[in-house]
């Protein structure tokens, strides 16, 4: 994996954790199964491990710099960016529960018109 493959993919995998977990504790549920955001935590934390010096520079680094993929539970869920991000999951999510089209679901997140949203 290249430097910036290993960029992205952290920042993706933060970002994911840091929403969904917004999701779950501030909101009261999911959109995700479990499954799913452990898969994202423990991938993330691999990664961390194997990248550090490039995780340092990835948006929330200090954030993440404890996280042991264990819970999103002590994450700071008072973000503005991430509580829109999650609001605007939800109402997707609602819509694509409510109509079943045209979103698709597909492992991970909601793909709308060939654009995955997290």
């Amino acid at each position: 994996m290249t430097d910036s493959e290993a960029y992205s993919l952290i920042n993706r995998r933060r970002r994911q954790v840091y929403i969904h977990s917004c999701i779950y504790y501030r909101f009261n549920t999911s959109i995700i199964e479990d499954h799913v955001w452990d898969k994202w935590a423990r991938e993330l934390v691999e990664l961390q491990k194997t990248y550090p010096d490039i995780a340092k520079t990835v948006p929330f680094a200090d954030i993440f710099d404890s996280f042991d993929g264990s819970t999103g539970f002590n994450l700071p869920l008072d973000n503005n960016c991430v509580i829109n991000k999650a609001l605007q999951l939800l109402r997707i999510h609602k819509t694509f529960v409510k109509n079943k089209n045209p979103a698709t679901e597909v492992t991970g997140g909601i793909k709308i018109n060939s654009r995955i949203l997290f």
